[in-house]
């Protein structure tokens, strides 16, 4: 039986660690491409993919680090590169998830916290922006 896919479920594998957003935006998947109209073809254009000119920008919003990395890697740090990001979208969002997005090189440019208030109880992770190479669909998932 198939089942639905929703947008709550999610979760964010960056390299060893898990983390949890409320909110994840940019996630886009396009392709530049090159309108010709060639002169013996005159009944339609030829399209041809180009190479991409521009970034991705994919903004993470109110985050948690779930579960420690078992190799003690840093947090996310403002120019970090990162590689292996893995967003998992669907039933469970883990190991057996629906869909599975990556892309191949990805840096942070900016990192908002939280204010730091000892007697609230608000996320320290208020913003992430990482700007990346292209979102892909992984293979096989």
């Amino acid at each position: 039986m198939d089942q639905w896919l929703t947008n709550y479920q999610f979760t964010v594998y960056i390299g060893n660690g898990t983390y949890g957003f409320s909110k994840i935006s940019g996630m886009v998947q396009e392709m530049e491409y090159d309108c010709i109209r060639e002169g013996g073809r005159n009944w339609s254009p030829v399209f041809f993919c180009k190479p991409k000119s521009k970034q991705g920008v994919l903004v993470l919003e109110k985050g948690v680090k779930a579960a420690a990395p078992a190799n003690g890697a840093k947090l996310i740090e403002v120019g970090s590169k990162l590689e292996g990001v893995i967003i998992a979208i669907g039933t469970g969002a883990g190991k057996s998830s629906s869909l599975k997005y990556t892309f191949d090189t990805g840096i942070v440019a900016k990192l908002e916290l939280g204010d730091l208030d000892a007697s609230g109880n608000q996320i320290l992770i208020r913003k992430v922006e990482i700007v990346h190479t292209g979102l892909r669909r992984l293979n096989g998932e």
